[in-house]
Protein backbone atom coordinates (compact mmCIF):
# COMPACT_ATOMS: atom_id res chain seq x y z
CA UNK A 1 0.00 0.00 0.00
CA UNK A 2 2.91 2.21 0.47
CA UNK A 3 4.24 2.17 -2.93
CA UNK A 4 0.62 2.56 -4.40
CA UNK A 5 0.65 5.75 -2.18
CA UNK A 6 3.75 6.72 -3.27
CA UNK A 7 3.52 6.06 -7.24
CA UNK A 8 1.14 8.92 -6.87
CA UNK A 9 3.98 11.15 -6.79
CA UNK A 10 4.44 10.84 -10.58
CA UNK A 11 0.68 11.76 -11.85
CA UNK A 12 0.59 14.65 -9.13
CA UNK A 13 3.57 16.08 -11.05
CA UNK A 14 2.29 15.49 -14.13
CA UNK A 15 -0.45 17.68 -13.28
CA UNK A 16 2.01 20.11 -12.39
CA UNK A 17 3.74 20.24 -15.39
CA UNK A 18 0.54 20.35 -17.20
CA UNK A 19 -1.04 23.07 -15.11
CA UNK A 20 2.34 25.20 -15.11
CA UNK A 21 2.68 24.62 -18.38
CA UNK A 22 6.15 23.47 -18.19
CA UNK A 23 6.59 20.32 -19.60
CA UNK A 24 10.18 18.83 -19.91
CA UNK A 25 10.36 15.90 -21.81
CA UNK A 26 12.50 13.90 -19.38
CA UNK A 27 10.43 14.79 -16.43
CA UNK A 28 7.58 13.99 -18.37
CA UNK A 29 8.43 10.50 -19.11
CA UNK A 30 10.38 9.98 -15.75
CA UNK A 31 6.96 10.86 -14.40
CA UNK A 32 4.94 8.11 -15.95
CA UNK A 33 7.57 5.71 -15.45
CA UNK A 34 7.99 6.70 -11.95
CA UNK A 35 3.96 5.82 -11.62
CA UNK A 36 4.06 2.60 -13.44
CA UNK A 37 7.26 1.24 -12.06
CA UNK A 38 5.90 1.87 -8.12
CA UNK A 39 2.32 0.37 -9.20
CA UNK A 40 3.72 -2.90 -10.99
CA UNK A 41 6.36 -3.85 -9.18
CA UNK A 42 6.10 -2.15 -6.16
CA UNK A 43 1.41 -2.20 -4.91
CA UNK A 44 0.86 -4.78 -7.20
CA UNK A 45 3.60 -7.12 -7.09
CA UNK A 46 3.76 -6.78 -3.34
CA UNK A 47 0.27 -7.99 -3.47
CA UNK A 48 0.52 -10.93 -5.37
CA UNK A 49 3.39 -12.07 -2.96
CA UNK A 50 1.25 -11.43 -0.22
CA UNK A 51 -1.78 -13.54 -1.82
CA UNK A 52 0.68 -16.34 -3.25
CA UNK A 53 2.01 -17.07 1.02
CA UNK A 54 -1.43 -16.63 1.32
CA UNK A 55 -2.12 -19.73 -0.07
CA UNK A 56 1.06 -22.20 1.01
CA UNK A 57 1.19 -21.09 4.45
CA UNK A 58 -1.03 -24.13 4.67
CA UNK A 59 1.04 -26.42 3.10
CA UNK A 60 3.08 -28.73 5.55
CA UNK A 61 6.53 -28.40 3.35
CA UNK A 62 6.44 -23.95 3.71
CA UNK A 63 8.60 -22.30 5.60
CA UNK A 64 8.48 -18.56 5.47
CA UNK A 65 12.41 -17.03 4.61
CA UNK A 66 11.64 -13.07 5.39
CA UNK A 67 14.59 -11.90 3.28
CA UNK A 68 12.37 -13.09 0.94
CA UNK A 69 10.32 -9.52 1.32
CA UNK A 70 13.77 -7.63 2.77
CA UNK A 71 15.44 -8.13 -0.70
CA UNK A 72 12.27 -7.12 -2.56
CA UNK A 73 11.47 -4.12 -0.67
CA UNK A 74 15.42 -3.01 -0.33
CA UNK A 75 15.39 -3.25 -4.46
CA UNK A 76 12.43 -1.72 -5.62
CA UNK A 77 12.93 2.19 -4.71
CA UNK A 78 16.65 2.20 -6.44
CA UNK A 79 14.88 0.14 -9.21
CA UNK A 80 12.91 2.95 -10.56
CA UNK A 81 16.67 4.24 -11.85
CA UNK A 82 16.47 1.74 -14.17
CA UNK A 83 13.46 2.78 -16.28
CA UNK A 84 15.45 6.38 -16.40
CA UNK A 85 19.17 5.22 -17.55
CA UNK A 86 18.67 6.80 -20.92
CA UNK A 87 18.40 10.26 -18.82
CA UNK A 88 22.19 10.88 -19.04
CA UNK A 89 22.49 10.34 -15.21
CA UNK A 90 25.71 11.15 -13.28
CA UNK A 91 27.22 8.45 -13.24
CA UNK A 92 27.14 7.25 -9.44
CA UNK A 93 23.75 6.97 -9.79
CA UNK A 94 24.63 3.66 -11.88
CA UNK A 95 24.99 2.06 -8.59
CA UNK A 96 21.56 2.09 -7.61
CA UNK A 97 19.85 0.18 -10.28
CA UNK A 98 22.91 -2.30 -9.42
CA UNK A 99 22.31 -2.91 -6.18
CA UNK A 100 18.54 -3.09 -7.25
CA UNK A 101 19.42 -6.26 -10.11
CA UNK A 102 21.37 -8.15 -7.27
CA UNK A 103 18.76 -7.76 -4.48
CA UNK A 104 15.94 -8.71 -6.74
CA UNK A 105 17.97 -12.07 -8.21
CA UNK A 106 18.59 -13.00 -4.78
CA UNK A 107 15.18 -12.92 -3.73
CA UNK A 108 13.78 -14.09 -6.82
CA UNK A 109 15.67 -17.38 -6.13
CA UNK A 110 14.43 -17.73 -2.44
CA UNK A 111 11.23 -17.52 -4.22
CA UNK A 112 12.24 -20.51 -6.55
CA UNK A 113 13.75 -22.69 -4.04
CA UNK A 114 10.35 -21.98 -1.71
CA UNK A 115 8.29 -23.28 -4.81
CA UNK A 116 10.56 -26.29 -5.69
CA UNK A 117 10.84 -27.10 -2.05
CA UNK A 118 7.35 -27.48 -1.77
CA UNK A 119 6.33 -28.57 -5.73
CA UNK A 120 5.31 -32.02 -4.43
CA UNK A 121 2.39 -31.16 -2.52
CA UNK A 122 1.80 -28.24 -4.92
CA UNK A 123 1.62 -30.89 -7.59
CA UNK A 124 -0.72 -33.06 -5.34
CA UNK A 125 -3.23 -30.03 -4.23
CA UNK A 126 -3.26 -27.88 -7.04
CA UNK A 127 -4.86 -28.87 -10.10
CA UNK A 128 -3.26 -28.83 -13.37
CA UNK A 129 -5.18 -25.59 -14.89
CA UNK A 130 -4.17 -23.90 -11.36
CA UNK A 131 -0.64 -24.54 -11.71
CA UNK A 132 -0.45 -23.67 -15.29
CA UNK A 133 -2.20 -20.18 -14.73
CA UNK A 134 0.33 -19.62 -11.30
CA UNK A 135 3.23 -21.27 -13.33
CA UNK A 136 2.94 -18.69 -15.95
CA UNK A 137 2.47 -15.87 -13.93
CA UNK A 138 6.01 -17.18 -12.58
CA UNK A 139 7.63 -17.49 -16.27
CA UNK A 140 6.18 -13.68 -16.46
CA UNK A 141 7.69 -12.59 -13.56
CA UNK A 142 11.33 -14.67 -13.95
CA UNK A 143 11.59 -13.04 -17.85
CA UNK A 144 10.39 -9.16 -16.25
CA UNK A 145 12.86 -9.22 -14.02
CA UNK A 146 16.04 -10.70 -16.25
CA UNK A 147 14.70 -7.71 -18.46
CA UNK A 148 15.33 -5.62 -16.01
CA UNK A 149 18.85 -7.36 -15.03
CA UNK A 150 19.66 -6.51 -18.78
CA UNK A 151 18.07 -2.70 -19.16
CA UNK A 152 21.16 -2.13 -16.50
CA UNK A 153 23.89 -1.72 -19.31
CA UNK A 154 22.40 1.62 -20.98
CA UNK A 155 22.57 0.92 -24.47
CA UNK A 156 20.16 -2.16 -23.86
CA UNK A 157 18.45 0.36 -22.15
CA UNK A 158 18.38 3.23 -24.55
CA UNK A 159 17.30 0.81 -27.36
CA UNK A 160 14.66 -0.68 -25.25
CA UNK A 161 12.80 2.17 -24.30
CA UNK A 162 13.01 3.81 -28.02
CA UNK A 163 11.11 1.81 -29.51
CA UNK A 164 6.84 1.89 -28.20
CA UNK A 165 6.54 -1.66 -28.47
CA UNK A 166 8.77 -2.90 -26.66
CA UNK A 167 7.84 -0.98 -23.83
CA UNK A 168 4.43 -2.00 -24.59
CA UNK A 169 5.46 -5.05 -24.28
CA UNK A 170 7.13 -4.77 -21.58
CA UNK A 171 4.10 -3.59 -19.61
CA UNK A 172 1.60 -6.08 -21.02
CA UNK A 173 4.24 -8.97 -19.51
CA UNK A 174 3.73 -7.44 -15.76
CA UNK A 175 0.14 -6.31 -16.20
CA UNK A 176 -1.65 -9.69 -18.30
CA UNK A 177 1.17 -12.22 -17.84
CA UNK A 178 2.37 -11.28 -14.31
CA UNK A 179 -0.40 -9.90 -12.66
CA UNK A 180 -3.16 -10.79 -14.23
CA UNK A 181 -2.68 -14.83 -15.05
CA UNK A 182 -2.37 -14.82 -11.06
CA UNK A 183 -5.11 -13.51 -10.06
CA UNK A 184 -7.30 -15.37 -12.64
CA UNK A 185 -5.16 -18.43 -10.97
CA UNK A 186 -5.72 -17.12 -7.67
CA UNK A 187 -9.88 -16.77 -8.12
CA UNK A 188 -9.56 -20.50 -9.56
CA UNK A 189 -8.08 -21.87 -6.68
CA UNK A 190 -10.10 -19.81 -4.43
CA UNK A 191 -13.34 -21.10 -5.53
CA UNK A 192 -14.65 -17.88 -7.52
CA UNK A 193 -13.78 -19.63 -10.78
CA UNK A 194 -15.75 -22.78 -11.31
CA UNK A 195 -13.54 -25.87 -13.03
CA UNK A 196 -16.43 -26.33 -15.41
CA UNK A 197 -14.99 -27.14 -19.13
CA UNK A 198 -16.43 -24.27 -20.17
CA UNK A 199 -14.58 -22.02 -17.77
CA UNK A 200 -11.78 -23.39 -18.15
CA UNK A 201 -11.61 -23.54 -21.88
CA UNK A 202 -12.16 -19.73 -21.49
CA UNK A 203 -8.70 -19.29 -19.57
CA UNK A 204 -7.13 -21.45 -22.03
CA UNK A 205 -7.97 -18.83 -25.03
CA UNK A 206 -7.32 -16.12 -22.39
CA UNK A 207 -3.83 -17.67 -22.10
CA UNK A 208 -3.17 -18.17 -25.68
CA UNK A 209 -4.71 -14.35 -26.29
CA UNK A 210 -2.02 -13.01 -23.89
CA UNK A 211 1.30 -14.79 -25.01
CA UNK A 212 0.11 -14.40 -28.51
CA UNK A 213 -0.33 -10.56 -27.77
CA UNK A 214 3.65 -10.58 -26.19
CA UNK A 215 4.99 -12.93 -29.47
CA UNK A 216 3.61 -10.21 -31.88
CA UNK A 217 4.57 -7.20 -29.93
CA UNK A 218 7.99 -8.90 -29.73
CA UNK A 219 8.40 -9.78 -33.26
CA UNK A 220 7.59 -6.03 -34.03
CA UNK A 221 9.54 -4.20 -31.39
CA UNK A 222 12.84 -6.97 -32.80
CA UNK A 223 11.62 -5.40 -36.49
CA UNK A 224 11.53 -1.99 -35.61
CA UNK A 225 15.49 -2.26 -34.25
CA UNK A 226 16.29 -2.50 -38.67
CA UNK A 227 13.38 -0.36 -39.12
CA UNK A 228 11.53 -3.65 -40.83
CA UNK A 229 7.86 -2.99 -41.34
CA UNK A 230 6.32 -6.75 -41.11
CA UNK A 231 2.86 -6.57 -42.73
CA UNK A 232 -0.36 -7.40 -40.80
CA UNK A 233 1.09 -6.74 -37.40
CA UNK A 234 -1.64 -4.39 -36.57
CA UNK A 235 -4.64 -6.83 -37.27
CA UNK A 236 -2.72 -9.94 -35.88
CA UNK A 237 -2.88 -7.50 -32.52
CA UNK A 238 -6.33 -6.78 -32.95
CA UNK A 239 -7.03 -10.65 -33.05
CA UNK A 240 -5.86 -11.86 -30.11
CA UNK A 241 -7.12 -8.40 -28.53
CA UNK A 242 -10.61 -9.62 -29.39
CA UNK A 243 -9.66 -13.52 -28.31
CA UNK A 244 -9.12 -11.56 -24.73
CA UNK A 245 -11.93 -9.70 -25.03
CA UNK A 246 -14.17 -12.80 -25.99
CA UNK A 247 -12.53 -15.58 -23.28
CA UNK A 248 -13.22 -12.91 -20.06
CA UNK A 249 -16.80 -12.33 -21.62
CA UNK A 250 -17.03 -16.19 -21.81
CA UNK A 251 -15.80 -16.44 -18.30
CA UNK A 252 -17.89 -13.52 -16.90
CA UNK A 253 -21.07 -15.37 -18.41
CA UNK A 254 -20.22 -19.29 -17.29
CA UNK A 255 -19.09 -17.46 -13.66
CA UNK A 256 -22.59 -16.42 -13.50
CA UNK A 257 -24.31 -19.20 -14.84
CA UNK A 258 -22.88 -21.25 -12.23
CA UNK A 259 -23.52 -18.88 -9.58
CA UNK A 260 -27.81 -19.28 -10.38
CA UNK A 261 -26.82 -22.90 -10.15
Amino acid sequence: MIFNVLSSIGTFYLAYMMATNNINQHAYLGSVYFYLHFQYSGWFFFAIIGLLLSKLKYFYSFSYNPNLFKFFFAACIPAYFLSILWAHLPWYIYIFPVIAVILQLMGISILLKLLKKMWPEIKEKWSYHIRLLLGLSLLALIIKLSLQAGSIFPEISKMAFGFRSIVIAYLHLVLLGFTTLFLLGFLLQSGYISKTKSALTALVLFIIGVFGNEFILMIQGIASFGYVLIPYLNELLLFVSLLMFISLVWLIITMKNSMKI
